[in-house]
């Protein structure tokens, strides 16, 4: 049997191993969280547009519109400004029912992260914990015993 070292060495050589591997799903890990917060960025720019209308109608924007309906169709004030409020609630609704499927989109960053630690962890039972089958060696010609 070939000299593998001192205990001390093979010992060093695990622990250099097994921050390798640490380091390895430490950057996966950091990269899909980087992911995920981009993604969140993005649902919250959407609320933030929808609010940003909804700001609007309810501001100078539907006095406009309204004049213009009121004047293009000859309804009265109340007909068009019930118009126009109801085409802004409906963009406005529009944008929030964006924002909410993206949001149902999203991962769980902790459930992403306990999927990555299961998953190391099943590895790491199934190819270090468990016993290697031993090859019987023959008789050095690579040809078995009989």
């Amino acid at each position: 049997m070939p000299d593998r070292g001192t205990w001390g060495e093979i010992f060093q050589s695990v622990a250099q191993a097994v921050v390798s591997v640490l380091k390895a799903e430490l950057e996966v890990l950091s990269e899909q969280w980087k992911k995920w917060g981009g993604r969140l960025g993005l649902v919250v720019g959407l609320f933030g547009a929808c609010t940003a209308v909804l700001v609007s109608a309810l501001l100078f924007l539907p006095y406009f519109l309204t004049a213009l309906v009121q004047y293009l169709t000859g309804w009265s004030w109340a007909g068009a400004s019930g118009l126009v409020l109801a085409i802004v609630l409906l963009f406005a609704g529009i944008l929030g029912a964006v924002g909410v499927l993206r949001m149902k989109r999203l991962d769980d960053p902790l459930a992403m992260t306990r999927e990555r630690l299961d998953d190391h962890l099943a590895w790491w039972r199934s190819n270090i914990m468990e016993p290697q089958p031993q090859l019987d060696e023959g008789d050095g010609d690579g040809r078995q015993e009989q």
